[in-house]
């Protein structure tokens, strides 16, 4: 119903909506995931899982070389494999196989010397490893998490409860459910991009808009 929902939006706003294209969309994306971000010289990978599907865009300065989204987002993977109670090992071991299935589809253009995430799951994940109980942007922005670093948040979340889930997640408590299948995706990202941390970006696609703009 987009053409009933676009005319109510600027009946009561006065602004018009516009729809961007995919390509429009990883550029922004771009743009603003990695405002901000000091990186060492070389290709970039930028990754955001978002809750049905996650992009990986491939690029360095403001050129980008490729782009891809991958139908395996934290909320598709938490609702097709995991649940939302306590976890088991088989169910747990069918989504990553999923993960790794889909990313086997991918052909990075160069191997990354660096890689950055942005969207929540990345932030949330940063923020749990920083300690953080409140939420802190810029603590955050530019953050590092490592591998080890993942594979720790997997394992404690793998053996976790709704509740217990919550409270590691204190930051983002609405991101509890589905931070499992978020971690899971940035690590096996890192260990195709052959790289041993990411940088978190708290940055994104409405950041590359006003930058845009100006």
């Amino acid at each position: 119903n987009a053409c009933t929902f676009f005319a109510a939006v600027k009946r009561q706003t006065g602004l018009a909506v516009e729809v961007i294209s995919g390509e429009e969309e990883a550029r922004l994306t771009w743009l603003g995931g990695l405002s901000g971000i000091e990186v060492p010289p070389g290709p970039i990978l930028l990754v955001d899982p978002g809750g049905g599907s996650t992009e990986l865009i491939v690029g360095e300065g403001s050129h980008i070389r490729s782009r891809v989204s991958l139908e395996i987002g934290t909320v598709r993977l938490t609702e097709a494999f995991l649940g939302f109670d306590i976890v088991d090992a088989a169910s747990f071991s069918r989504m990553r196989d999923a993960i790794d299935a889909a990313l086997a589809k991918v052909d990075l253009p160069v191997l990354p010397r660096s890689v950055v995430a942005t969207a929540g799951t990345a932030t949330t994940l940063a923020a749990m490893e920083l300690g953080l109980s409140t939420y802190e942007g810029g603590r955050v922005h530019g953050a590092t998490v490592t591998i080890a670093a993942l594979r720790t948040w997997i394992d404690r979340l793998l053996e976790a409860g709704p509740v217990k889930r919550q409270q590691l997640a204190a930051v983002s408590p609405d991101r509890a459910d589905t931070l499992l299948a978020g971690a899971t995706i940035l690590l096996r990202v890192l260990e195709k991009a052959r790289r041993q941390a990411l940088r978190i970006s708290d940055r994104g696609l409405r950041f590359g808009v006003l930058a845009q703009r100006g």
